[in-house]
């Protein structure tokens, strides 16, 4: 069956949604949602927003967590491409499940993670599911400090990675300045299957004058029976807005991720082994009544960057008098 172009409001039905295609498919169970690929599963946690959502039967989640955990299912991914029979991850819901995103709005940070009791510090929950030929489109919206944040997590079937599309609106009569947005995660990699949980996090680019990429990685030997090479976790972004970062653990503070402070190395080439978390943020200004957007790639094979970075790319053109431009769809990049 097809379902191009369908949205579905989140319910408390269970709801099973097909692709044609690929072997991708979604699932709403309860508050929590699923996006199945072919090489990769992420599950979304309705109350939070973050990664990290009850266990789904029939997936290839795993961790060391009771399955009744409210975030064992983080995401796992399939870069040896062999259906499954050895595969990453979970790559941060084993032992203390670190995973979620915030914002700092005039110096008070708000954050929900899969850590801490959840923390659900920003109140919202799902609010739509949407399908268009193999994307899958998960959308998340809560508020904190004035400031609406809506999350759409969009995977394409057969890609080995996923972006994360925000827009945060200034629901205030008045402007404001230095607000961050920030993504914070401690990779475990393949902890569950012997991997430990030290992981080699590298700061691999900033933003300059020369290159627009901000990459943070963490990666980590393979053991023995999971196949060849290193498992591989990375957040990419495109744009002088953004910074990543390594160090700490439970980070909670927006602004030193983004400035390289507080204990956080934002330094490039910069790496150590250590069980430690890899971070992202976003520093902009939001007029009052206005939106900002931006989108990030969750990179699950080093061999994938570069088709992360290219659905990330800003087009712009003028051709015979005529001008325009915009952003890459995250589901479907095109060359024109």
């Amino acid at each position: 069956m097809s379902l191009k172009g369908t949205f579905f409001k989140v319910s408390g039905l269970f709801v099973v949604m097909l692709l044609t295609g690929s072997m991708a498919f979604g699932q709403l169970i309860g508050s929590d949602a699923y996006m199945i690929g072919d090489h990769v599963e992420i599950g979304v946690n309705g109350n939070g927003g973050h990664e990290g959502a009850a266990e789904l039967p029939g997936s290839n989640n795993r961790s060391n967590l009771a399955i009744t955990s409210p975030v064992y299912f983080g995401f796992v991914a399939n870069p040896q491409l062999d259906s499954w029979a050895q595969y990453d991850g979970d790559f941060f819901s084993p032992g203390t499940p670190e995973n979620g995103f915030g914002m700092e709005i005039a110096g008070v940070n708000y954050g929900n993670n899969a850590t801490g009791g959840p923390l659900n510090e920003i109140a919202g929950g799902l609010v739509g599911y949407e399908t268009e030929d193999d994307c899958i489109t998960i959308e998340w919206e809560g508020s904190a400090g004035g400031v609406t944040i809506n999350v759409k997590y969009h995977l394409l079937a057969t890609n080995l990675f996923y972006t994360t599309e925000i827009t945060m609106t200034n629901d205030t009569d008045v402007d404001l300045t230095d607000v961050y947005y920030y993504r914070n995660v401690d990779p475990d990699n393949n902890v569950t299957i012997g991997g430990g949980y030290p992981t080699t996090n590298t700061i691999v680019s900033q933003p300059d004058s020369s290159c627009q990429k901000a990459l943070v990685s963490a990666t980590q030997p393979r053991p023995a029976g999971a196949g060849p090479g290193t498992s591989y976790v990375g957040f990419g972004a495109l744009g002088d807005n953004f910074r990543v970062a390594r160090g700490g653990f439970s980070n909670r503070d927006a602004s030193d991720i983004w400035n390289g402070t507080g204990g956080l190395i934002g330094t490039v080439g910069s790496a150590a082994l250590a069980d430690q978390a890899i971070a992202l943020a976003y520093k902009s200004d939001i007029a009052a009544g206005e939106s900002i957007n931006f989108t990030f790639a969750v990179v699950l094979s080093d061999a994938a960057l570069e088709d992360a970075f290219q659905g990330l790319y800003y087009i712009n053109f003028e051709s015979f008098g005529l001008s325009g431009g915009g952003v890459v769809s995250e589901c479907n990049p095109t060359v024109d």
